[in-house]
């Protein structure tokens, strides 16, 4: 929940500072306007930086929790193996009493 309220006030910021951006961009002279585009793009182009991070992040833990998870069943069935052996259960090889 946290990192829902972090996200949502820095998605405002974000907006904040592109409507200050245009204001600045409306109003800017010859001097500084490709100064203040430059800055619009980058303030534009965030979000989409941000979900692609956060698409790559959320990717690689569903591989990171689909390996441990294949991982514990190897581990599991290892275990489970060892403690199944003939020997112990009565099981007899052919010519032994």
């Amino acid at each position: 929940m946290a990192a829902l309220a972090a996200l949502v006030v820095l998605s405002r910021r974000l907006s904040d500072r592109i409507r200050e951006l245009c204001t600045q961009a409306a109003n800017a002279g010859d001097a500084n306007f490709a100064e203040v585009l430059s800055e619009l793009q980058s303030a534009l182009h965030e979000p989409a930086a941000r979900a692609r991070e956060m698409g790559i992040r959320q990717i690689a833990g569903r591989k990171e929790r689909r390996l441990r998870k294949t991982f514990r069943a190897v581990r599991t069935l290892r275990k489970t193996t060892l403690r199944i052996s003939p020997a112990k259960h009565g099981h007899r090889r052919e010519g032994q009493r």
